[in-house]
């Protein structure tokens, strides 16, 4: 029987990240287990590892937020520059100039608590609409049933400027850059069950 690893990894630097994926496919080939990267951030909730470089802006969340939420399956990279700074902040830290049997190292430790369930914090059910105001979740919502910002505006009674900064704000939140992502991500995440949270 193959195991099956679904592995996402945020990285700008596309060389590291292709070493890690090779890396990974050597190592787990020899345990019988099929690998799947992922370079969607919107996956994040279903992959057993998440690689998340600290220097990437384009992250899926802060990392803090992330950390707490899949401490279990995340593994934060950094430069060795910032080891000061970011080694008391997260658990699972790898840094660029370490040697490859430490990330091995790592990974081992991270998927051996998932099996022997010594994971110190169960993972929580991450909602990331908990992190936006009721009138942000209200815009997403209309958005979400086919509204255009002057509708919403209407059935809100409000200015369509302040629909278009809240609209913004959530994007902000969800660290969305541009509306085809926040469509795409509002395609995956139903919506309509959160209107009432």
């Amino acid at each position: 029987m193959t195991n099956i690893l679904k592995v996402l990894i945020i990285d700008k630097n596309q060389a590291f990240a292709s070493g890690i994926q090779q890396l990974l496919a050597e190592h787990f080939f020899s345990k019988n287990f099929k690998l799947t990267f992922t370079k969607n951030k919107s996956e994040y909730a279903i992959c057993d590892l998440i690689f998340l470089a600290t220097d990437n802006a384009a992250a899926i969340m802060p990392v803090s937020v992330l950390d707490k939420l899949f401490h279990g399956k995340l593994i934060t990279i950094s430069s060795n520059t910032k080891k000061h700074a970011t080694k008391s902040a997260y658990q699972n830290i790898f840094y660029r100039g370490q040697c490859a049997r430490e990330l091995i190292e790592l990974i081992e430790k991270i998927l051996m608590a998932k099996v022997t369930g010594l994971d110190m914090q169960p993972t929580r059910k991450y909602n990331p609409l908990a992190l936006m105001t009721p009138r942000q979740k209200e815009v997403l919502y209309y958005i979400s049933i086919g509204m255009v910002p002057y509708q919403i505006a209407y059935r809100m009674n409000l200015n369509e400027k302040t629909i278009s900064n809240h609209k913004r704000n959530a994007m902000n939140r969800l660290q969305l850059k541009k509306t085809t992502e926040l469509y795409h991500w509002l395609l995956i995440n139903d919506i309509v069950n959160f209107q009432e949270q």
